[in-house]
């Protein structure tokens, strides 16, 4: 690493320190490469500026620990000394350390826990773009505590694509700075994307190409490890890629991995990334990018209570970010596989995820300090309806009252780092012995998956007792238990050592909130099954396809089992985790700690949400009226019982639901009705004065119900009469108007003959041949002349020749051209 002073930050730092201690605020605006994640918070605590810790707040936990441990090395301190960092699980920082760096979700826990920071002089959120919602969070209560309780607290906001005029007007009296920083050019070259080749093969084409006439390492940004999997594979079985260390980057590999892949080596390497690449880490060599253009975008669907998780364009904002880490050391070049036209039409930034998450979470939290999170002053407002939202979930789950006032298990809820619905879930099992086994089975559905497909078949070889992916999870946690964590023992037997060993620190916490020794069992599948049933009965899904393995759910929504998943075919489960990804070029919902339950423990716990439905229907391979009873919950029939004894109602509604789902066909359901369900179309649509509607479909079922009432054979249906069923559900006054409104014919022609008119919601027409209308100049109309009628004009071989709403027009324009054409055809014709 170049020495600290020569970093641009640094170089540039009395641009800051002149405005030190005018004012308490500062928004930084540097490139990509100008060292401000390292630089600024050095040269603070070296210029002695800051008498408080210096907490800088960084998106990822890689990136927090990378910075802190190359400062501390810059420094030739020991880590956790002068310099530190705080993760999820991992404190290497003391009272004594002057600069921590922390992840967004530590600072929010450290924020309430000291409500004021009495510790801090200065919070630097840095790569502020990112916009994550703890870091909004964690900025509305920082300003908050600066204006009320610690005017002398500082806030420094930086990042490469700062919206300096958006934060200046949000922060008071804030400081803009703008440093130039990097002074080596990234040249831009933008290749559209080749749909001949997939994706791995162009990039692995472009790879080729840039690696022998550029020199440095090359960084590839793709979406998700899957595809950097593809790509990575495509380039080591190159015969060019000999010699080349090639290296994956993803968010769920191993710290140490990914500490591994930013490590200095002497030979050249190829670094295949997701956006954890796009900032603050620095890989040191890298001169050349690929850049895919895309990135697996999290989002919370709240209409559909689903998380998602698909491939997206990413924002110029990104872009620039991901070109940056091309010229951090010297001139660079940066390969964007989309058009420069598609580059004009992205966003400039990604929208922030206050917008795109679920809130309840974040809610509960500001409620149980005694905050109201609408009248917090937010970087960028939640909307109403999402505030509205998580109230009201809040309140379902009995957490806060209709005043917004937190009760005593609301306090303690959201303490714990969880979604509220998952907190409740905890707080019941601890009442009933069966705490550490959820907090186990919550570890792993809300963290990284440990365990992988070879061990999900050894475990189905040796028990197919019950199914359900918590029982593999168990069994998994057990076998690396005894082997204290083993990573050898581990990897051979498919589980992830560090993941695991994480997932028994979460449990622990988990179970310390409740004051209560983690110390799990066998699990007790009924007792939890029904604690989640009851939470979320949105959970719960039945099996529609068994060889596709494929679900749906109460809203009648179609979910997949993992392919990790020991469930298989059960008839009821209940999934912990459900996903919109992208699976063999096709969005699916995916589903995650999957267990299989019972019917009967629905029906128990859910007897109060369970309505009592009764449906007939006709047995097509018996011809008789089948009574089916059930409960219904959602889209799900449950204690479904059959009856062969229909009453006179039964029969009714079972041979209606079949006229009208087309199975069977009413004999005088014929043209005279539809033409005249037509005609009532015509009227809504084109004569709206006259206030007659068309019939709808609930319109439709009662005339159909009426034609089947009081007949018990589809004989007697069939043939029934259906002009005075709809006559009489229209009423006289209604069909007399009709009459004379929009009228079935009309006389027309030379011949005065009847002409019949047909219908549609448009238009009303007839068709008539030419030699017929001769001396006709008067063009004909229905609803008392306000309505044109469309004439077909026909030839004399039946075609028609022409379509006019003006008989004076068709004579004067159409008509010449008309008889020069057919006179000489047709000379029998009469031709005028």
């Amino acid at each position: 690493m170049i020495p600290l002073k020569e970093l641009p930050v640094c170089k540039e730092f009395h641009t800051l320190e002149t405005a030190w201690n005018k004012t308490n605020n500062f928004a930084l605006k540097a490139p990509t490469g100008s060292g401000k994640s390292i630089g600024l918070p050095w040269s603070i605590n070296d210029k002695e500026l800051c008498s408080g810790q210096i907490l800088v707040v960084q998106p990822r936990r890689i990136a927090a620990i990378s910075l802190a441990r190359v400062l501390s090395e810059v420094l030739g301190s020991e880590i956790g000394e002068e310099v530190g960092y705080h993760i999820r699980f991992e404190n290497k920082s003391s009272k004594y350390s002057r600069i921590i760096y922390v992840t967004d979700g530590i600072l929010l826990g450290l924020l309430a826990s000291d409500s004021s920071l009495s510790r801090v002089g200065l919070v630097i959120f840095d790569e502020f773009h990112e916009r994550s919602l703890n870091n909004d969070a964690s900025l509305a209560l920082v300003k908050k505590i600066q204006q009320n309780q610690r005017q002398d607290l500082k806030i420094l906001i930086t990042s490469a694509t700062i919206e300096l005029d958006k934060i200046s007007n949000f922060l008071p009296n804030c400081k803009r700075l703008t440093i130039s920083g990097r002074t080596y050019p990234v040249e831009i070259i933008h290749k559209s994307r080749d749909i001949k080749l997939s994706l791995f093969k162009q990039v692995e084409t472009e790879a080729r190409r840039v690696m022998k006439n550029w020199p440095g390492d090359l960084l590839i940004f793709t979406d998700g490890a899957s595809n950097i999997s593809k790509i990575v594979r495509e380039i080591q079985k190159q015969k060019w890629s000999k010699g080349i260390l090639v290296y994956r980057l993803f968010g769920d590999m191993p710290l140490s991995e990914q500490e591994m892949v930013i490590e200095p080596k002497k030979s050249r390497k190829i670094v295949v990334a997701t956006n954890i690449a796009e900032t603050s880490l620095t890989i040191p060599g890298i001169r050349i990018v690929i850049d895919s253009g895309i990135a697996k975008i999290f989002n919370f669907d709240s209409n559909r209570e689903i998380n998602t998780l698909l491939p997206e364009k990413i924002c110029r904002s990104s872009a620039d970010q991901r070109s940056g880490r091309a010229g951090r050391t010297s001139p660079g070049v940066c390969i964007r596989l989309w058009s420069e036209l598609d580059h004009r039409e992205r966003p400039k930034f990604i929208e922030a995820e206050i917008h795109r998450l679920d809130l309840s979470e974040l809610f509960l939290t500001l409620l149980s300090r005694g905050l109201k999170p609408e009248k917090l002053e937010w970087y960028e407002s939640p909307s109403n309806a999402s505030w509205d939202k998580a109230r009201k979930q809040l309140q379902v789950l009995g957490l806060v009252d209709h005043q917004d006032v937190v009760n005593e298990t609301g306090k303690l809820v959201s303490k714990i780092p969880l979604h509220p619905k998952l907190g409740v879930a905890l707080y019941q099992a601890a009442g009933q012995d069966c705490l550490s086994e959820l907090a186990l089975i919550l570890s792993i559905s809300e963290g990284r998956n440990p365990v992988n497909r070879e061990y999900v078949g050894s475990y189905d070889k040796d028990s197919k007792s019950r199914k359900s992916d918590f029982d593999i999870m168990m069994a998994a946690y057990y076998d690396a238990k005894k082997s204290n964590f083993c990573t050898d023992f581990c990897k051979k037997n498919g589980i992830h050592a560090g993941r695991m060993r994480e997932v028994e620190k979460v449990a622990f916490q988990l179970c310390s909130y409740f004051k209560k020794e983690f110390n799990p069992s066998v699990i007790p599948h009924e007792k939890i099954s029904k604690i989640l049933i009851k939470l979320d009965s949105n959970r719960i899904v039945r099996l529609k396809s068994p060889a596709r393995k494929l679900y749906e759910d109460t809203r009648g929504k179609h979910l997949y089992l993992s392919p990790v998943s020991c469930v298989g075919n059960s008839d009821w489960a209940l999934s912990l985790s459900t996903t919109e990804i992208m699976f063999k070029d096709k969005i699916q919902l995916q589903m995650d700690m999957v267990t299989e339950i019972r019917e009967e423990w629905i029906t128990e716990i859910l007897a109060n949400k369970l309505t009592t439905q009764k449906r007939s229907f006709l047995d097509q391979n018996t011809r008789k009226v089948v009574v089916e009873n059930y409960l219904k919950l959602g889209m799900h029939k449950l204690d479904l019982k059959y009856g062969y004894d229909p009453s006179k109602d039964d029969i009714t509604s079972a041979y209606a639901n079949e006229i009208l789902a087309g199975v069977l066909v009413l004999k005088n359901w014929n043209e005279e009705v539809l033409q005249l369900l037509e005609r009532l179309k015509f009227m809504e649509n084109m004569l709206p004065d006259y206030n007659i509607q068309s019939l709808d479909e609930e319109d439709k079922i009662l005339i159909i119900e009426q034609i089947c009432s009081g007949r018990n054979s589809w004989k007697e249906i069939k043939n029934a009469e259906v002009m005075p069923v709809i006559s009489d559900y229209l009423g006289l006054e209604k069909i007399n108007v009709m009459k004379k409104i929009v009228p079935t014919n009309i006389i027309f022609g030379k011949n005065n003959r009847k002409i019949k008119l047909l219908y549609s919601k448009n238009e009303v027409s007839l068709r008539i041949k030419l030699q017929e209308i001769y001396d006709v100049e008067v063009h004909p109309t229905v609803g008392f002349g306000t309505c044109a009628i469309v004439v077909e004009i026909l030839a004399p071989n039946n075609r028609v020749t022409q379509r006019t709403t003006d008989i004076l027009g068709f004579w004067n324009e159409s008509y010449p051209m008309i008889k020069k054409e057919l006179a000489g055809r047709y000379p029998k014709h009469e031709w005028r």
